[in-house]
C-alpha cells in the first residue's frame, strides 16, 4: 500500500497557535490556497481511495484536493472501498462524492471521482477543556511542565475531558490495521490532523507515542509511505511542503 498522509490546510486557530482538538474550526483563505496547491501536485496520481477526518477543516481540505476531476485509472487496482470503510468504522458509511465503481468489468481509461469517505477515527486528539487556548496562555497559567512532557512524548495525563496520546494512537492504529488488508495494493490518500498523523507516523517509524515529538507536520504537508505485509515500512517523504513554495 502506498499511503499519502496529508495534514489539513491552515485555519485561523493554527495561525494564532490555538489548540483546536475536536473543535470544528474551518479553513481560512490560506488553508484553501494550500489545498489547491496540493491538488495540483497530486493531479497525475492514480489514487484508489480517499479517507478523511469528519472535522470540517480536514473534510474541506480533502474535498478541494479530490475536486470534481477523475484521477487516472491504474490497471489492476483493487476496488473494495466500501468494505474497507465498513471495517475502519465498524459500520457502513455512504460515499459523499458519487457512486462506488463496480468491482467487476473492464478498467476504463479514466475513473469517476474517487468517493471521499469521512470518519471520526481520523479526528484530532481531543484536548478537552484546553481547546481554544494558545500554548502561551497555558504556559502562563503554570502548565509549562505538562506541555513539555506532552510534546516530547514523555508520560503524562490527558487534559481534563481530553484524550491521552495512547488512546489516540490506538485509534489511528486500529484505522490503519482495518484498512490495510483491503487496500494492500492501492494508493490511499488520508487527510487528518497534526497530532493524529504525528502519532501514526511515529508508530510506523517504530516509536509509538514516545517518538511523536520528533515528527513535524506543517499545514497541507505531504508524507508518503509504502507498506508491505510482512515487510519493512519505507518512507519516501515526510512533511514535504515543496508544493507550497
Amino acid at each position: 500500500m502506498r499511503l499519502l498522509l496529508v495534514r489539513h490546510g491552515e485555519t485561523d486557530w493554527n495561525a494564532e497557535r490555538r489548540i483546536q482538538g475536536v473543535t470544528d474550526v474551518p479553513l481560512n483563505d490560506t488553508g484553501r490556497r494550500q489545498a489547491l496547491r496540493l491538488r495540483r501536485r497530486l493531479a497525475g496520481l492514480a489514487i484508489d481511495a480517499v479517507y478523511t477526518s469528519d472535522l470540517c477543516r480536514s473534510l474541506e481540505t480533502a474535498r478541494i484536493v479530490v475536486g470534481s476531476h477523475p484521477f487516472p485509472a491504474r490497471p489492476g487496482a483493487a476496488r473494495s472501498r466500501d468494505r474497507a470503510v465498513r471495517a475502519a468504522e465498524n459500520g457502513p458509511t455512504p460515499a459523499e462524492d458519487g457512486p462506488t465503481p463496480a468491482e467487476d468489468g473492464p478498467t476504463p481509461a479514466a475513473r469517476p471521482p474517487v468517493p471521499l469517505r469521512s470518519t471520526a477515527a481520523l479526528r484530532e486528539i481531543r484536548f478537552g477543556r484546553w481547546e481554544g487556548f494558545t500554548w502561551a496562555e497555558l504556559e502562563a497559567a503554570g502548565h509549562g511542565p505538562w506541555l513539555a512532557a506532552w510534546l516530547s512524548g514523555q508520560p503524562c495525563a490527558a487534559p481534563g475531558g481530553g484524550e491521552t496520546r495512547e488512546e489516540a494512537d490506538a485509534r489511528m492504529d486500529h484505522f490503519l490495521s482495518s484498512m490495510f488488508p483491503r487496500h494492500a495494493d492501492d494508493t490511499v490518500l488520508v487527510v487528518s490532523h497534526g497530532g493524529a498523523l504525528r502519532l501514526l507516523i511515529a508508530r510506523l517509524l517504530g516509536e509509538p507515542v514516545r517518538g511523536w515529538g520528533r515528527v513535524r507536520l506543517a499545514n497541507a504537508a505531504l508524507t508518503e509511505v509504502v507498506i508491505h505485509a510482512g515487510g519493512p515500512v519505507r518512507f519516501t517523504r515526510i512533511n514535504d511542503v515543496s508544493h507550497l513554495q
